[in-house]
């Protein structure tokens, strides 16, 4: 371990971080040491933490009395563009074999990751979503939640073709309009999602993918408005937000074929 790292009381660091690390299940760790991006020897370990958001950092060292090693962070979340989006959800839809994987057709995993994609919200504030959560009020359609990570009220308009997309599903799978629409484990849904990813051969997929998909589609769609996006996602500041933003090469190309001004 390099001698930068630094040991913190994890108790202190989750008070001082809580959209860093939400621990699951301590286990006699004590303390936590966040690692930088070049260490080395790492050792995987069965996880007591769940990896939420760690800007820079690739490993945290459990340390404790009884305990130690290091848990491997995963690697940097994408995001999508459309025409990957289309195909992830089309295949969790229709199903397919994947090695000794036969992924069935998941209605409940598509829906929510197209609610995701479409409402911009982080996975937690999905799988706590009901449709009483959406509310009809002066002439719009808008949610009425709080948000699970920040604690911040969120009432954007969502589209009429979202709720009634929403009532739908609710309606097919007899889901009450004050029940969870997908009561599903975030673990669970990162787990299946990984499948998909692996089957298509892409890395950096998890739930996150869907609303940095969503941030880049607003950012595009809107003259490039990051203060718009930065509102929409609810960060305190747009360098935040501009790491949420991907742009593909393709339109980088152009843009610089577009800037062309020889004289």
């Amino acid at each position: 371990m390099k001698n930068s790292a630094k040991t913190v009381n994890i108790n202190q660091f989750r008070k001082n971080h809580p959209a860093t690390i939400k621990i699951s299940n301590p286990g006699g760790y004590q303390k936590i040491c966040i690692i930088g991006r070049n260490c080395r020897n790492r050792k995987n370990l069965s996880p007591t933490l769940e990896i939420l958001k760690v800007g820079g950092y690739q490993n945290i060292l459990l340390t404790g009395r009884k305990k130690k090693g290091v848990f491997i962070m995963n690697k940097k979340t994408k995001a999508l563009d459309k025409e990957t989006y289309k195909e992830i959800i089309t295949a969790i839809r229709k199903g397919f074999n994947y090695g000794e994987h036969v992924f069935k057709p998941n209605k409940r995993l598509a829906t929510l990751l197209v609610v995701q994609a479409n409402i911009g919200v982080r996975i937690s504030d999905i799988l706590h979503l009901t449709l009483s959560d959406v509310v009809y009020e002066s002439g719009r359609y808008h949610l009425d939640i709080v948000e699970q990570k920040t604690g911040k009220g969120r009432n954007f308009t969502v589209p009429t073709e979202l709720f009634q997309f929403l009532k739908q599903y609710t309606e097919d799978n007899g889901i009450a309009p004050t029940a969870r629409i997908f009561p599903i484990s975030e673990r669970a849904v990162q787990k299946q999602l990984k499948i998909v990813a692996d089957f298509f051969g892409i890395d950096g997929i998890s739930t996150h993918s869907f609303r940095k998909f969503y941030a880049t589609e607003m950012y595009l769609n809107n003259d490039y408005d990051i203060e718009l996006v930065r509102h929409l996602l609810q960060h305190s500041s747009s360098s935040t937000t501009q790491r949420y933003i991907s742009i593909s090469e393709k339109r980088v190309e152009n843009a610089l074929k577009n800037h062309l001004c020889i004289i």
